[in-house]
């Protein structure tokens, strides 16, 4: 096909999908519905503008759209599909929703979405920038960021149930409750949004803080070589009064200025050599505890617990 080739998809058609392969260059606008019925693998648009004013349905594998477009219509998938925005610049409207019950995926595409996001499944960011605008009444039970940006600027804040950063940023100035598990390994946390981690955290590697992260739980800092790099000047950590931060290495919390509020416990539990709060600010309200090697206040701060 040629860059100039166009397919309309007319309000009254129907474009059923039963393969893997791909659809080459030029523009696709549907106004009816697009539905990938059947072939576990992936159909791709690549290089197609792909513009959707009707109804997107996957209901079968992988739906890949690499090259861009502009949306007011519904996107939706199964259990077990993904709708993935691979490439190209997609601009979804305040009118376009996408709904599934399986993955989306944000692989590498620039993705505005102004829309609802209503996602039960999972929800992955592995490439690209992704920035979300508008209501989203659920991420999926479990949202992966291995690489790319997303951008949390809803109006309300935003639930995931578990998440997973190991690359990338999650930005923006939404703020997000995660209930499950934060594993925490890698990426950014970035932006005027506050992350409050409910159900407690792993963290290990190099990871950067440059947002207020909130720690409920038993947040465990685990061996291995690492850091907590403050990416910017005012990141704040809040040890809240029912949390426990766990530190089971001799890494250090560095990078620009920040401040670590310990309104609960920290404990030093493992690690023979030192622990350094360098460029943090610790203030202390709850419980200090010593178990293994030394832990170095660099950064000053104040207390008025233990």
């Amino acid at each position: 096909s040629s860059a100039s080739s166009v397919f309309n998809n007319l309000a009254t058609a129907t474009f059923n999908i039963q393969n893997d392969n791909v659809f080459y260059y030029g523009t696709f606008n549907n106004a009816g519905t697009v539905r990938k019925s059947s072939g576990t693998g992936t159909t791709t648009f690549y290089g197609v503008t792909f513009n959707n004013t009707g109804t997107v349905e996957v209901q079968s594998g992988t739906l890949s759209l690499a090259g861009g477009g502009t949306s007011s219509g519904a996107f939706s998938g199964l259990a077990g599909t993904t709708l993935n925005f691979s490439g190209g610049t997609h601009t979804l409207s305040n009118a376009s929703g996408i709904s599934s019950a399986g993955t989306v995926s944000f692989g590498g595409a620039t993705v505005t979405h102004a829309g609802t996001y209503n996602v039960t499944g999972s929800t992955s960011v592995s490439g690209g920038t992704a920035t979300l605008s508008g209501t989203v009444p659920s991420l999926g039970s479990s949202m992966t960021i291995s690489g790319g940006t997303i951008n949390f600027n809803n109006p309300d804040p935003v639930t995931i149930g578990t998440l997973t950063l190991s690359g990338g940023t999650l930005g923006g100035t939404a703020n997000v409750t995660v209930n499950g598990l934060l594993t925490w390994s890698g990426g950014t946390m970035s932006g005027t949004g506050k992350t409050t981690a409910n159900g407690g955290m792993t963290i290990s590697g190099y990871t950067n803080i440059g947002r207020t992260i909130d720690n409920a739980g038993v947040a465990t800092w685990t061996t291995g070589s690492g850091y907590i790099y403050s990416s910017s000047a005012g990141s704040v950590f809040n040890n809240l009064a029912t949390a426990t931060f766990n530190i089971q290495n001799d890494n250090s919390f560095t990078g620009y200025p920040g401040t670590f509020n310990n309104a609960g416990t920290v404990r030093k539990s493992a690690g023979t050599g030192t622990t350094t709060f360098g460029s943090f600010g610790f203030n202390n309200t709850g419980t200090v505890e010593v178990q293994s090697g030394t832990l170095s206040l660099a950064g000053g701060g104040t207390s008025s617990g233990a």
